[in-house]
């Protein structure tokens, strides 16, 4: 679904056998259910993908009760104050979820994020960064990689126990005033196997040490195959 500029709710209740939904560039949806009570197990939802809708607020009241998505993705809501509530009940399969530009966001839902996630990405939420040491990723057994980009206050990264041990792969980019990575935040990362840090002009200091197993990348510039942020998108 795109450019239906008329569209102001999704009654995705009406549509209890739908796998793949992405709707993009709707100007005026506000509401994806305005369904009070609880929603139907939507079974056969698998992917969900929300791209520059700027006046969506939040999901329906109940949550998301779709219990084999695997996928969602939320790009460009510029209004959008909260993620479904009871992810981590509601959302037992979801193994990758991204966040692109979405400044009022500012926590993850009470409970926290579905312990099956394998990828998060999370770029430009500016107030999510911000209370990142309330995110509790060392609850999550199964995540393996980690992105988080596009923020001007943060000077060191990562916080000690911020990241789980599970970690293989960190992508640290466009973080503007990043200083110095912070070594009592890696150092717990047994499992880390790459790490990448792309356009971090003002990095000054590295860790003292490396596992010999690591493979770092530095780039002064990211890639131009990875400059847009669809590419994240779309992998």
């Amino acid at each position: 679904m795109e450019n239906c500029d008329s569209l102001k709710c999704f009654q995705l209740e009406l549509f209890p056998r739908l796998k793949i939904l992405r709707i993009s560039k709707c100007s005026n949806l506000e509401f994806i259910c305005e369904h009070e009570g609880p929603l139907e197990d939507l079974t056969s939802l698998n992917s969900l993908k929300i791209w520059e809708c700027p006046k969506l607020v939040s999901f329906p009241k109940g949550g998301l009760p779709a219990s084999c998505l695997t996928e969602l993705q939320l790009f460009d809501c510029a209004n959008l104050k909260s993620l479904p509530v009871h992810m981590d009940a509601l959302l037992p399969s979801l193994e990758d979820l991204r966040l692109f530009l979405l400044p009022k966001l500012e926590v993850f839902p009470e409970g926290g994020l579905p312990s099956k996630l394998k990828s998060l990405y999370i770029e430009d939420c500016s107030k999510l960064i911000a209370a990142r040491m309330q995110w509790s990723l060392q609850s999550l057994p199964s995540l393996s990689k980690f992105t988080v980009g596009v923020d001007e206050n943060v000077e060191s990264f990562p916080e000690e126990m911020l990241l789980p041990s599970t970690l293989a792969s960190l992508e640290i980019w466009s973080l503007k005033t990043l200083k110095s990575l912070n070594y009592s935040g890696l150092q717990h990362l047994t499992s880390l196997e790459q790490l990448t840090i792309t356009d971090c002009p003002n990095l000054q200091s590295m860790p003292g040490e490396d596992p010999s197993t690591l493979a770092f990348h530095f780039y002064h510039e990211r890639p131009v195959v990875e400059t847009e942020c669809l590419q994240h998108l779309c992998p």
